[in-house]
């Protein structure tokens, strides 16, 4: 899905979802270049870090047009992830942990406000009917009246 640059001119939907997307991937990029090997026995927490990760941005690609019932499945997601930060960075020097928790929060808060802007009806599912033009009902009447090609012979 290509999420444009400019989103002043879209709705807050699609806003949002990119400013949780970019942490995620920043997240699974600090993952892999913050991997300490002499840390081995933590490479169980990192892997779950990635994995609530990737989890969060597939149910994004996944549920493009989310109903209000589904919004708890991401809330859980995020909730797994905090959970998941913060069970790394109890091994993490205090630098790396603050860099880890500044993406939770990025991730957390963009969450809560996409969540809020599904429930709170502040977008809008829509679908367009356009007018057809005049010769194309008019055809679609003559069909409608039910004379078969042979009669009109």
């Amino acid at each position: 899905m290509n999420i444009p640059n400019d989103t002043d001119s879209y709705n807050n939907l699609i806003k949002y979802k990119r400013l949780i997307r970019k942490p995620c991937i920043s997240v699974l990029a600090w993952s892999k270049n913050n991997f300490d090997p002499s840390l081995m026995n933590y490479y169980t927490e990192h892997n779950e870090l990635e994995k609530k990760v990737i989890n969060i941005m597939s149910w994004l690609d996944n549920n493009s047009n989310p109903p209000i019932e589904k919004v708890n499945e991401l809330r859980q997601k995020v909730g797994s992830f905090k959970d998941a930060v913060a069970t790394l960075c109890i091994h993490l020097s205090d630098v790396k942990a603050k860099e880890l928790y500044e993406f939770k929060g990025k991730i957390t808060d963009n969450a809560f406000y996409y969540c809020d802007n599904i429930e709170g009806g502040g977008w809008v599912k829509r679908t367009t009917t356009l007018e057809l033009p005049q010769p194309v009902l008019e055809h679609q009447a003559y069909l409608d009246t039910g004379i078969s090609a042979e009669e009109e012979e």
